[in-house]
């Protein structure tokens, strides 16, 4: 066997254990990235959640505002209408009064005229 031969044979099984190595090397650092990756993709979900929960509750607290200002307002429109319903009835009432007591007084100036 020369030299060649000789150093192909012991050195070969060398090559073969260091790239066997490398590749295992390589496999253990894309998994521990990919672990990586999907931690930090777990906690960009979580904050996007987190983020969207917190968008959702504010977006309720201000529907429940805008319902109870809502609310406040048609009450008071509510108020205002009583009010100048019951104004209107008051006038009516003193307008119906008014025409009762003219027709009245013309009745009585009638009846007076005729006896």
């Amino acid at each position: 066997m020369d030299i060649t031969m000789i150093a192909l044979v012991t050195v070969a099984p060398l090559v073969l254990v260091i790239a066997l190595l490398i590749y295992l090397l390589l496999k253990q650092k894309k998994n521990n990235f990919q672990d990586k990756y999907d931690q930090r993709l777990a906690l960009l979900e979580r904050g996007l959640y987190d983020s969207l929960k917190d968008v959702r509750d504010q977006q309720n607290n201000i529907a429940s505002q805008q319902r109870l200002e809502s609310q406040a307002m048609t009450d008071h429109l509510s108020e205002q209408i009583d009010k100048r319903v019951e104004r209107l009835a008051d006038v009516t009432d003193k307008h119906l009064e008014k025409i009762r007591n003219t027709v009245d007084e013309r009745l009585n100036e009638s009846l007076e005229r005729k006896f």
